[in-house]
């Protein structure tokens, strides 16, 4: 159920996150993606260790790599950031 459940709203994420760009409205993507960035560091110091929060991060920049000209710098960093923090968990 808890599968299904993230399945679903990763689901949600990616096709909101498409109908911004078809939209036009890209810039609105790009500052969501920073809030996110800046959600997961500041989440990082208070649970280091959150590899579960880190597999859906990447499960969603998977499914958003070619989505937009604009938003490749804001991927980009959390990507860094996922990798940073699924390193510290191994």
């Amino acid at each position: 159920m808890r599968l299904d459940m993230v399945k679903g709203l990763l689901s949600l994420i990616v096709k909101s996150a498409s109908g911004l760009v078809e939209k036009g409205i890209e810039q609105f993507l790009i500052r969501g993606l920073g809030d996110l960035g800046m959600f997961l560091s500041r989440d990082k110091s208070l649970y280091p260790n959150n590899k579960l929060q880190s597999d859906f991060a990447s499960a969603f920049l998977l499914k958003i790599r070619d989505l937009g000209t604009l938003t490749k710098e804001p991927k980009w960093k959390i990507h860094r950031f996922v990798i940073s923090s699924s390193t510290l968990v191994e």
